[in-house]
């Protein structure tokens, strides 16, 4: 293996190696067989040029290829053991200059690698094994890349890509088919555990499923993106999600962490039965209405995803050119809260979140959700959960809330940390207030509030208790994504404040 922490692979020299070079009138060729000592598989590299034309072609054919004496010129994301090898691969790539086109296609595979790769996982995937195969197809004169009957196997796992990208070079536009065939559930989870997936070690499941992703977008309308999810679940039940998480904790008084922004974690108990628990009966009608506005416009609807909160927040992103918002719904957030302490975007923690939403969404009700929701989630520093949160801010109880109250309290969710200050210096900026104006303007046309509460607002001032002033810090509150709708323009001064999250249509 090569790597900090690795030991290093057996060095081993190329050997046996023969090489025949022939040039002919109109074109010259190559042909190439080696071999690695310590190892019987003969390897075969053929290639051809034509004079006239430029045309190229290359053939590469390698089985049981051992990969310790290349490690000095592999990537250094990828450590290797005596064992690591590359086999079954069959490769052509050829040019056609007249036509401005490369083809590469074939199969190759790759056994028993270690992988770092931060962007999918923190830690590092062992003995991984991947087999791919496909066509793709670089067009110059006609400014198009396209992959066709594209494969890639992680273990009994088979993903299969199609897609093209038109005028690459000046405004790309893509259109791009995922699909997972048929899969037993049980099979899907020992492809990803427990590198790709650590805290759902031990997750049983049967059933069998699979999935389909269709995306286009043409960058030159970001607005134009089109993106659906075909799945197929049959018969599929989880039985468990391993030795990390068990949901039968979460029906009495439980320990609750969440990580400061110096570090330390912040150790409160909540829970039915403990006394920061607030019920739902014990909450404001006018608190859920309000979250179910600005946080998840869609929640007693979906089924603890909104694919059209990822469209937006895919379209936002790509509009500021970063990373602004996200897509979490409620059923996400109380997840993202509950089971994961650090702060992390992966796509193998995206992965367990969507595991383990999809399977509390089918385990819990959604009132029971919403409940752990309100009494998991930070309103500022070190105040946790909404009976805490209307203790700190207003000396009442959460169902004592007024509609105002209310608004305000679902407004600085996004980033209660930063947004404290209006609590702390008791001074509500008359942005801040037609912010909440506005909210509440939209509550009335989802039929959630009444003309006559809207105009009893008025300038939806907030009257404040008297509190002493904490420490303050602008980092977001844990494990929580902002969502904005893009017809709500928040407070100029702050980016990202209170969002409105857009309902789906019927």
């Amino acid at each position: 293996m090569r790597g900090e922490g690795a030991a290093s692979a057996p060095k081993r020299d190329v050997s046996d190696y023969g090489l025949v070079l022939k040039r002919g009138e109109k074109e010259v060729s190559l042909d190439l067989d080696f071999a690695v000592s310590g190892s019987q598989s003969v390897q075969k590299i053929h290639g051809r040029l034509e004079f006239e034309s430029g045309d190229m072609r290359l053939d590469i054919q390698l089985d049981r290829l051992p990969l310790a004496p290349y490690a000095a010129v592999l990537p250094s994301v990828i450590n290797l053991h005596d064992t690591s090898v590359i086999e079954d691969t069959n490769v052509s790539i050829e040019v056609d200059n007249k036509a401005r086109s490369i083809v590469v296609e074939g199969q190759a595979s790759i056994n028993d690698i270690d992988l770092r790769a931060p962007k999918i996982s923190r830690h590092v995937m062992t003995n991984l094994s991947l087999r791919t195969k496909g066509r793709l197809s670089l067009d110059l004169a006609k400014n198009r890349l396209s992959l066709s009957e594209g494969e890639l196997q992680l273990g009994k796992m088979l993903l299969m890509l199609n897609g093209s990208i038109s005028e690459f070079r000046s405004a790309p536009d893509f259109d791009m088919q995922l699909k997972v065939p048929s899969i037993s559930c049980q099979d899907m989870a020992s492809s990803l555990i427990p590198d790709i997936a650590p805290m759902l070690d031990g997750m049983r499941c049967r059933g069998q499923l699979s999935f389909r992703l269709d995306f286009k977008l043409n960058t030159t309308d970001m607005k134009s993106m089109k993106l659906r999810y075909l799945p197929s679940l049959r018969r599929v039940e989880v039985t468990s999600l391993g030795r990390y998480i068990d949901l039968s904790v979460l029906d009495g008084p439980f320990e609750h962490h969440a990580r400061q922004p110096d570090g330390s974690l912040y150790t409160f108990v909540t829970g039915p039965g403990s006394e920061r628990w607030a019920p739902l009966e014990g909450i404001s009608d006018d608190m859920i209405k309000v979250v179910t506005t600005t946080e998840d416009g869609n929640f007693f609807k979906h089924d603890g995803f909104s694919l059209l909160q990822i469209r937006s927040a895919m379209i936002t992103n790509l509009l500021r050119g970063r990373f602004v918002r996200g897509a979490s719904t409620i059923s996400q957030q109380v997840v993202k809260n509950l089971f994961f302490v650090e702060r992390e975007k992966t796509l193998a923690r995206k992965l367990q979140e969507a595991v383990i939403t999809w399977h509390i969404e089918r385990s819990l009700t959604k009132q029971q959700i919403l409940a752990l929701y309100f009494n998991i989630i930070e309103f500022g520093p070190k105040v946790y959960g909404i009976r805490a949160a209307s203790r700190h801010f207003f000396h009442r109880e959460p169902l004592q809330l007024n509609l105002t109250q209310c608004l305000w309290l679902g407004s600085i969710i996004p980033n209660p940390r930063a947004f404290y200050h209006q609590f702390s210096e008791a001074n509500m900026r008359p942005s801040w207030r037609r912010h909440l104006c506005v909210i509440a303007d939209i509550m009335v046309k989802r039929t959630k509030i009444t003309a006559a509460q809207r105009a009893a607002l008025t300038d939806c001032t907030v009257s404040f208790g008297v509190a002493p002033e904490p420490e303050i810090d602008d980092q977001p509150g844990l494990g929580h994504e902002a969502a904005i709708d893009e017809t709500i323009a928040p407070p100029k001064t702050i980016e990202n404040a209170g969002a409105v999250e857009a309902e789906d249509a019927p």
